[in-house]
């Protein structure tokens, strides 16, 4: 949840429940609200909040393709491969901010995104001053991510955890694996710089 500000204090208010779905999940809508297991409550308005498809959901529904056709859905069936979570073999030229791969929601989210801009923003850059046209990452090299965060998350609780969005839990049918980089934005931060400053060797460039 977003710890925002008075957050806690809300449920102090005469006109906030909160309700353990668990206990009693909702039965049905009807015309003046809500009925749960329990009880029928009734609302103005009802605002729909129960689908969280985290770091895959929307870019999957642009329905992306990539050379000799490969689809992006397809590609991603195991679960995403990519490259410091901001290139995909297969895909050239398609930069992700903040999706699987990169540190995303275990970070500052705005920072981590301000940090990509810029990544991105210096590899065109790059790419124009030398005339290049297309820049992707390798399968080896995505391959060798996912290892780094698997290696990452294998120190921590995350995949202890019996239901997690972080690992696709909440998702019927999505690929069990988790999602965001767990080593921390420091960590990814100077993995970013040393690519930029290897004249991204690591990827392959094109004319």
């Amino acid at each position: 949840p977003c710890i925002d500000t008075n957050y806690y204090e809300t449920f102090n208010r005469e006109n906030v429940s909160l309700v353990n779905l668990r206990r009693t999940p909702i039965d049905t809508i009807t015309e003046k609200g809500i009925k749960t297991s329990d009880i029928e409550r009734e609302f103005d308005a009802i605002i729909f909040a129960t689908g969280f498809d985290a770091l895959t959901g929307s870019i999957l529904k642009l329905n992306i393709t990539g050379k000799k056709g490969i689809n992006l859905s397809k590609f991603w069936s195991k679960g995403p491969k990519s490259f410091l979570g901001l290139l995909v073999p297969n895909f050239p030229n398609l930069f992700i901010v903040s999706g699987p791969g990169s540190p995303s929601v275990l970070t500052n989210v705005p920072v981590q995104i301000e940090q990509h801009v810029n990544w991105i923003t210096n590899c065109i850059k790059y790419l124009e001053k030398n005339r290049k046209k297309s820049i992707e990452t390798t399968n080896l090299a995505a391959k060798k991510w996912q290892k780094e965060i698997m290696n990452s998350v294998k120190k921590t609780l995350f995949m202890k955890a019996k239901s997690s969005w972080y690992k696709g839990d909440n998702i019927p049918g999505k690929p069990k694996t988790f999602l965001p980089y767990p080593g921390g934005m420091p960590k990814y931060k100077s993995e970013c710089i040393k690519v930029e400053k290897n004249n991204y060797k690591e990827l392959k460039i094109s004319k």
